[in-house]
C-alpha cells in the first residue's frame, strides 16, 4: 500500500524519471516549422533549467533577405516538438522579426 502511495505522489508532483515531456523534447537538427508548416530553420541548441524542463530553444534561420544565417531563441511556450520536428506558435513575418542572438555575415561566396 505504501509503493502505491508514493507512485501516486510521483505522478501528482512530477517527480517520476520518465515523463511525457522528456519523450517529446525536440533534438539538436531537428527542423523547425511556423504555424502554417513552412520550414522557418533548425534546432542548434537546448537551454533547460535545473530539473532538466526546456525552458528555451535557439534556431538556425536565414538572416533578412536571405544573406547569411541568424540564430534566435524561443521560450517553451511557443513552441511544440512534435515527431521530428518542432513547430512554433508564430508565422514567419513574427519569426523573421525575432531578435537576432548571433549572426554569420554572407561571405559572397
Amino acid at each position: 500500500m505504501r509503493c502505491a502511495f508514493v507512485l501516486i505522489c510521483m505522478f501528482m508532483f512530477g517527480l517520476s524519471s520518465v515523463s511525457p515531456a522528456s519523450e517529446r523534447a525536440p533534438s539538436v537538427g531537428a527542423q523547425v516549422l511556423a504555424v502554417d508548416g513552412t520550414p522557418v530553420g533548425h534546432v542548434s541548441g537546448i537551454l533547460r533549467d535545473v530539473n532538466g524542463h526546456i525552458y528555451r530553444i535557439s534556431i538556425t534561420t536565414s538572416a533578412p533577405l536571405g544573406f547569411g544565417a541568424r540564430m534566435i531563441t524561443v521560450r517553451d511556450d511557443v513552441f511544440l516538438p512534435q515527431g521530428n520536428a518542432v513547430w512554433l506558435r508564430l508565422t514567419v513575418p513574427e519569426v523573421n522579426v525575432l531578435p537576432t542572438i548571433m549572426s554569420e555575415p554572407f561571405d559572397g561566396r
